[in-house]
């Protein structure tokens, strides 16, 4: 299973193929150290 998500605003391209790690524009991304999900940025859409 692959997931990619391209974003045409800002050119950023986010593969994530499964149990491989996801990646922005070839950079593995890394979990946040937010613990606490009020102080965490969220958004769907």
């Amino acid at each position: 299973m692959l997931t990619i998500v391209h974003l045409l605003l800002t050119g950023d391209t986010y593969p994530a193929p499964a149990r491989r790690g996801a990646r922005r524009n070839g950079t593995p991304l890394r979990p946040s150290a937010k613990t606490d999900l009020a102080a965490a940025p969220v958004g769907t859409g």
